[in-house]
Formats: structure tokens, sequence, C-alpha cells
């Protein structure tokens, strides 16, 4: 049985946005943009709760299309309502919260904020494994969906803020059209203000030994 995924967030008791984390996790079965009900019974019996976006246990391919940021927040409308903006205005707004809008202090902080972004742009990502494993995420590639092409990809240690700092570089410089920018949010633009992160002692102490460096 092929449902929507509102309808089958219903027929399962959660939220539309739990459907879609779902749908990113993999967890369930497209047929033609539809869910396959009977097909993703058959795969599972239940469901796990989505891991975070870089689960060092599973490969996460995400398109901000259909990602969840949290399964638990609940963001206002007022945060990811689109609003209408030129180049220009674009530019200016983003210049205007550096060193207003709080960075990430955590890795879970920073990884959200690179979806809210690439959403604001009309661009999306996957993440890139190790060759050969799987389990280690060690980049990540920007793509234009219109365009079916990859824009940049991102595959050093700091990958999360390499990304950042292009979509950044985008906004500011006015490389975007009027078209590019149909789907501008508050939360996309908030990102992109500098500095995006308190310390990489803070945001990569699991990825680094940091050792006693100050923050």
């Amino acid at each position: 049985m092929l449902m929507t995924k509102t309808a089958y967030a219903r027929h399962k008791g959660v939220s539309r946005q739990t459907a879609c984390y779902w749908i990113a996790r993999g967890e369930l079965v497209l047929v033609g943009g539809k869910i396959d009900a009977s097909a993703v019974e058959q795969k599972a019996t239940g469901f796990n709760a989505p891991a975070t976006w870089c689960d060092d246990s599973r490969r996460v391919n995400i398109s901000p299309k259909v990602a969840l940021f949290s399964q638990d927040s609940d963001y206002s409308k007022e945060k990811n309502q689109i609003i209408p903006v030129s180049p220009d205005e674009t530019a200016a707004i983003v210049l205007a919260l550096d060193d207003v809008y709080p960075p990430a202090g955590t890795h879970d902080e920073i990884q959200p904020r690179i979806l809210d972004a690439v959403e604001a742009l009309g661009l999306e990502i996957k993440t890139l494994d190790i060759e050969g494993d799987e389990e280690h995420i060690s980049g990540i590639a920007v793509y234009d969906p219109e365009q079916c092409r990859e824009v940049m990809r991102f595959d050093s240690y700091l990958f999360e803020l390499k990304t950042l700092t292009f979509l950044r570089w985008l906004v500011v410089t006015k490389r975007l059209s009027d078209a590019d920018l149909k789907n501008v949010t508050k939360a996309g633009l908030d990102t992109l203000a500098e500095p995006f992160i308190t310390s990489a002692a803070d945001v990569y102490s699991k990825r680094f030994d940091f050792g006693d460096v100050e923050a």
C-alpha cells in the first residue's frame, strides 16, 4: 500500500517530520515518491529513534529536503518561514548577524546549521564515507538539485566548517540569483554568521585529541 509522508506519519502515530527523518535514514521504502507501507512492515517490525547526523555506527546520506534536523525540536514558524529577499538583502542580513548570532558550541549543534543553510539556498548535501569504510563519514558534497550536479566537495578534517564557509561565500559575494533564494529562511541565514563555532576544541573534541590546549 502506497502512502504519502503525511498519511504514513498519521498511520504510525508520529509527526510528518519524524517520517521524513526515517526516510533520510533509509528506514522506509519509497516507490515513486510515496512510502510503501507493506514493504516497510516486511522490512522491519519496529523503528528505532533516528541517529545523529554523524553517527559513527552507520553511514548517513542526508538531503535537507527530507531530513528532520532534530526529532524533538519544535521549530517556530518564524524561524523557518520563507522570507522574500534579494541577493543584496541576503548578504546584508548575514553580515549584520556576524558576532551577534551565537556560534555552535558542540558538534551536534553545527550539523543542523549546515542543513538549515543548504535548504535556504536551494541546495542539497550528501555525506561522504571513507573509501571502503561506510561506517565513518569523511566529508560533504554540496549538490545543486536544479542542475543535477555536484557544486563542491569538502573532505578535509574540518569539512563542516569548510562547507559553511563556502555557503557563506556564495551569499556575501552575491553569487546567487533571486531564483536561488526563493526558499530563504531566518534559520538558514542565522547559520552563516561568523564565527561559526566557539572553538575547535569544543566542537571537534571527539575527532581530535586537543590535550590541554585551551579553547
